[in-house]
Protein backbone atom coordinates (compact mmCIF):
# COMPACT_ATOMS: atom_id res chain seq x y z
CA UNK A 1 0.00 0.00 0.00
CA UNK A 2 1.03 3.45 -1.06
CA UNK A 3 0.65 6.13 1.75
CA UNK A 4 -2.05 8.67 0.73
CA UNK A 5 -1.82 11.82 1.88
CA UNK A 6 -5.08 13.23 0.97
CA UNK A 7 -6.68 10.43 2.28
CA UNK A 8 -4.93 11.50 6.06
CA UNK A 9 -6.57 14.93 5.45
CA UNK A 10 -10.32 13.19 4.62
CA UNK A 11 -9.88 10.84 7.46
CA UNK A 12 -8.81 14.17 10.07
CA UNK A 13 -11.98 15.78 8.59
CA UNK A 14 -14.20 12.76 9.12
CA UNK A 15 -12.85 12.44 13.03
CA UNK A 16 -12.90 16.21 13.42
CA UNK A 17 -17.09 16.09 11.89
CA UNK A 18 -17.70 13.54 14.67
CA UNK A 19 -19.68 14.44 18.05
CA UNK A 20 -18.52 11.10 19.81
CA UNK A 21 -15.78 9.51 18.02
CA UNK A 22 -18.07 7.31 16.20
CA UNK A 23 -16.88 8.49 12.90
CA UNK A 24 -18.94 7.81 9.86
CA UNK A 25 -15.73 6.75 7.64
CA UNK A 26 -18.70 5.87 4.64
CA UNK A 27 -18.42 8.76 3.16
CA UNK A 28 -14.66 8.79 2.36
CA UNK A 29 -14.65 6.84 -1.13
CA UNK A 30 -11.14 4.96 -0.86
CA UNK A 31 -11.13 1.09 -0.43
CA UNK A 32 -11.85 -0.20 3.15
CA UNK A 33 -8.33 -1.86 3.84
CA UNK A 34 -7.13 1.24 2.67
CA UNK A 35 -8.90 3.60 5.09
CA UNK A 36 -8.02 1.10 7.79
CA UNK A 37 -4.30 0.57 6.73
CA UNK A 38 -3.93 4.51 6.98
CA UNK A 39 -5.60 4.85 10.45
CA UNK A 40 -3.09 2.72 11.54
CA UNK A 41 -0.30 4.84 10.15
CA UNK A 42 -2.13 7.41 11.82
CA UNK A 43 -2.05 5.81 15.18
CA UNK A 44 1.65 5.35 15.16
CA UNK A 45 2.68 8.64 14.22
CA UNK A 46 0.23 10.30 16.67
CA UNK A 47 -2.04 12.17 14.60
CA UNK A 48 -5.44 9.87 16.26
CA UNK A 49 -6.14 8.06 18.81
CA UNK A 50 -8.10 5.37 18.15
CA UNK A 51 -9.65 2.06 18.86
CA UNK A 52 -10.87 -0.36 15.93
CA UNK A 53 -13.09 -3.29 16.65
CA UNK A 54 -12.63 -6.10 14.70
CA UNK A 55 -15.18 -8.79 12.79
CA UNK A 56 -14.63 -11.90 11.16
CA UNK A 57 -12.01 -11.77 8.62
CA UNK A 58 -10.71 -8.77 9.89
CA UNK A 59 -13.16 -6.87 8.71
CA UNK A 60 -13.65 -3.41 10.67
CA UNK A 61 -16.96 -3.30 12.22
CA UNK A 62 -16.93 0.06 14.08
CA UNK A 63 -13.94 2.61 15.04
CA UNK A 64 -13.76 5.30 17.42
CA UNK A 65 -11.57 7.86 16.88
CA UNK A 66 -10.46 11.13 18.51
CA UNK A 67 -7.62 13.72 17.68
CA UNK A 68 -4.48 13.83 19.26
CA UNK A 69 -3.13 17.58 20.13
CA UNK A 70 -0.71 16.92 16.88
CA UNK A 71 -3.72 16.18 14.37
CA UNK A 72 -5.45 19.14 15.75
CA UNK A 73 -2.41 21.42 14.66
CA UNK A 74 -1.95 19.52 11.31
CA UNK A 75 -5.60 19.45 10.23
CA UNK A 76 -6.04 23.25 10.91
CA UNK A 77 -2.23 24.28 8.68
CA UNK A 78 -4.13 21.61 5.93
CA UNK A 79 -7.45 22.64 6.62
CA UNK A 80 -7.45 25.33 3.28
CA UNK A 81 -7.32 23.19 -0.38
CA UNK A 82 -5.16 26.33 -1.35
CA UNK A 83 -2.64 26.23 1.17
CA UNK A 84 -3.32 21.99 0.95
CA UNK A 85 -2.13 22.29 -2.66
CA UNK A 86 0.47 24.52 -2.59
CA UNK A 87 2.10 22.68 -0.19
CA UNK A 88 1.86 19.04 -1.66
CA UNK A 89 3.31 21.14 -4.34
CA UNK A 90 6.03 22.54 -2.72
CA UNK A 91 7.10 19.19 -0.82
CA UNK A 92 6.77 16.98 -3.87
CA UNK A 93 9.24 19.52 -6.10
CA UNK A 94 11.96 19.64 -3.56
CA UNK A 95 11.69 16.28 -1.75
CA UNK A 96 9.49 14.04 -4.65
CA UNK A 97 7.32 12.84 -1.87
CA UNK A 98 5.25 13.57 1.03
CA UNK A 99 7.09 12.79 4.31
CA UNK A 100 4.34 13.78 7.23
CA UNK A 101 7.34 16.03 9.11
CA UNK A 102 8.33 17.50 5.60
CA UNK A 103 4.82 18.46 4.69
CA UNK A 104 4.29 19.90 7.47
CA UNK A 105 7.12 22.38 6.98
CA UNK A 106 5.71 23.31 3.58
CA UNK A 107 1.89 23.77 5.21
CA UNK A 108 3.89 26.08 7.97
CA UNK A 109 6.08 28.06 5.34
CA UNK A 110 2.78 28.24 2.83
CA UNK A 111 0.65 30.20 5.39
CA UNK A 112 3.77 32.30 6.40
CA UNK A 113 3.40 33.41 3.01
CA UNK A 114 0.34 34.05 2.91
CA UNK A 115 0.31 36.17 6.12
CA UNK A 116 4.11 38.27 5.08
Amino acid sequence: MKRDMDLVRKILFAVEDSEDGNVDLDNIEYDRSQIYQHIELMKEHCLIDAEVYYGSRRRILACRISLTWEGHDFLDMARRDDIWERAKKMCLKVSGGLAIDVLKDCLTRSIKQLIE
